[in-house]
């Protein structure tokens, strides 16, 4: 692969652009990709196809010029990645010089979310009246169907429906109502939370 995008391709002006902020150890990539108007991709692809090899990066020593125009960038509110942008590292190097002098602090005084209220959930209710008891439709989808004959569950036919109509433990009764899978198309029906014909 060239580098190049055929809808926007390198130029003579270009390569010089590049190979010139390349080694200026002052200028970041974000900083570059901001003046080509180009991907990181395409300017890392292009600078390898050139031979341009490592990016030059800044000194690791801070000036005290430096310094006061990252406190100046805090102040006006630019994120990290661009004080990295304006003062040639990365924004995580300029967040971690204003840890360093203490301007954290200064940048998250800024007006934090509200948390959300608390909301008290009300006691469980199930009927119309406000009365805890169970719900009738609901007991009534756990009583045996009209015309069945609910056995123990593990005495249940084979190709019986296994929706528990009574009992409990190991006396739970199933509808035992002949059906090719779980339930019969009655248990089937309430399981959807279908209206089931009387």
């Amino acid at each position: 692969m060239s580098g190049c995008n055929k809808a926007n391709p390198w130029t003579a002006t270009d390569d010089a652009s590049i190979t010139r902020l390349w080694a200026d150890a002052t200028v970041t990539l974000l900083g570059i990709q901001k003046q080509l108007n180009r991907g990181r991709s395409a300017i890392q692809r292009r600078a390898k196809t050139l031979g341009l090899g490592c990016k030059a990066s800044r000194p690791d020593s801070w000036s005290p010029a430096e310094d006061e125009k990252l406190r100046e960038l805090i102040k006006s509110g630019e994120s990290y990645a661009e004080i990295g942008g304006v003062l040639g590292c990365t924004g995580l190097a300029a967040q971690s010089r204003a840890k360093r002098l203490g301007l954290l602090k200064a940048r998250d005084n800024r007006p934090k979310r509200a948390p959300r209220p608390k909301v008290e959930k009300p006691a469980a209710v199930f009927n119309s009246d406000g009365s805890t008891a169970p719900y009738e439709p609901r007991r009534a989808a756990f009583t045996p169907l009209p015309g069945t004959t609910p056995v123990v569950w593990t005495e249940r036919a084979y190709n019986g429906c296994v929706w528990p109509v009574g009992g409990e433990g190991a006396d739970t009764l199933s509808c035992n109502e002949p059906t090719s899978v779980s339930y019969c198309c009655a248990h089937l029906a309430m399981r959807h939370n279908h209206a089931v014909a009387a």
